[in-house]
């Protein structure tokens, strides 16, 4: 494909291409050029801060999504995506801040809440996690691995009836999910329903054939 030199809109847009099928070196040229011809496109600062967070490169995704911010501050999608490499960068603090920026502009914002609540229960702040699983659930109830998130905390609490309400959610959206099988037999065990335990073990080890087996 021939690109006009100056035509920045043409190389962003093969550079999400190219990033789409994985090509994430020419993908990452590509947005840079776009980047050099018009920097303050917000769009092409927030994608390249994604191809270069999801190849690892959190320190030098960082800039982009900052830029992208200031170019837009209303853009929930990039404020997000900071967090997140905030994240991966051992930056919890300012994770958690501008996590809750992005949820100030946008509320309903499901990815977010269940982001955060992820942060919050590695920070052993288990009634905020859940409350912002809960708020993620609310926006999205056909979201799986919140469904089993808010049962693992709850676990953890010794709510086992709740717990296995939310696995049995999370299995009926997904019912391949392994953990959700494995952690609803835990639950179901610890409430006395070992049948019902047994069966939902055995369909784990299905899907996980290196657990051991029962006596």
């Amino acid at each position: 494909m021939r690109l006009e030199p100056g035509h920045f809109a043409a190389h962003y847009n093969l550079g999400a291409a190219l990033a789409a099928t994985g090509r994430v070196p020419e993908a990452i040229a590509q947005c840079e050029q776009a980047l050099r011809i018009n920097p303050d496109f917000a769009l092409a600062q927030r994608n390249l801060g994604n191809i270069l967070a999801r190849a690892g490169r959190i320190t030098e995704a960082l800039p982009h999504f900052e830029r992208a911010l200031a170019l837009d501050p209303a853009f929930a999608e990039a404020e997000n995506n900071f967090w997140v490499a905030l994240a991966g960068a051992d930056r919890t603090p300012d994770a958690v801040t501008h996590y809750q920026w992005a949820l100030a502009l946008r509320h309903d914002y499901a990815e977010a809440h269940f982001n955060l609540g992820n942060l919050l229960a590695a920070a052993n702040r288990a009634a905020e996690a859940l409350a912002h699983y809960a708020n993620a659930l609310r926006t999205r109830p056909a979201f799986p691995e919140a469904h089993y998130n808010t049962g693992v905390l709850l676990a953890r609490k010794g709510r086992f009836t709740e717990a296995v309400e939310h696995y049995e959610q999370a299995l009926q959206l997904k019912p391949d999910y392994a953990d959700a099988h494995l952690n609803l037999a835990l639950a179901l065990q610890s409430l006395g329903r070992v049948p019902e335990a047994a069966t939902h073990y055995e369909a784990a080890r299905t899907l996980r054939p290196e657990l051991p087996p029962l006596r």
